[in-house]
């Protein structure tokens, strides 16, 4: 089973998904969690230092970048969703925030398509308001990186999460309230999980 946890800056997913990784564990659910972009991957250090500000891409190389990191391990996935594997944002969050700078859905679907990307069976949506979720990010202690210091790509890409997640583009949506504590969150996605299992 492969799923996917998605959200805006601020939503919790990192959070989140720790917490349903020691869920899972007490539960003795065999489960891998993944999160993007990764380092060590192909554009690995040219994303963060975008992130950083250190270098500039355009919206198309933006996608290229992170989607390229999804092509490389696709037949990774692939094997691991033999039992359950767990990613914390995926190409929804990749069409979301390119296309919150210009890059069409249709395109960007378009390639998912051509490079055969393996389709989550169900993602997990932490809904929350925008100006909640900027307001958490303002207040942690590590410096933001360009996507959480702009606040219109906040309601941006809370504007288009939504849209995705009712056209339930690229699979199957369940919206999580993220207003509640992350362990309530994660319980209610174990609870989603233990349910597929049993089908």
């Amino acid at each position: 089973m492969f799923y996917t946890i998605e959200g805006i800056d601020g939503a919790g997913c990192g959070v989140v998904r720790r917490a349903l990784e020691k869920r899972l564990t007490e539960e003795k659910i065999p489960f891998e969690s993944l999160k993007y972009p990764v380092p060590s991957l192909p554009f690995g250090r040219d994303i963060y230092d975008f992130l950083d500000s250190k270098i500039e891409m355009t919206s198309e190389t933006q996608f290229i970048a992170f989607i390229g990191q999804m092509v490389a391990e696709k037949a990774r996935i692939q094997k691991l969703r033999q039992k359950v594997v767990i990613v914390d944002r995926y190409l929804p969050c990749t069409l979301v925030f390119q296309g919150a700078n210009g890059f069409p859905l249709k395109k960007g679907l378009a390639m998912a398509k051509l490079f055969e990307l393996e389709k989550p069976d169900r993602i997990f949506y932490l809904q929350l308001p925008w100006k909640v979720a900027f307001e958490r990010k303002n207040k942690e202690a590590r410096a933001s990186d360009r996507h959480e210091k702009d606040k219109k790509l906040y309601q941006k890409t809370s504007e288009l999460y939504d849209e995705l997640s009712n056209k339930k583009v690229f699979g199957s949506w369940q919206i999580i309230d993220a207003t509640q504590t992350p362990e309530q969150e994660a319980e209610e996605i174990l609870k989603r999980i233990k349910k597929d299992i049993k089908k």
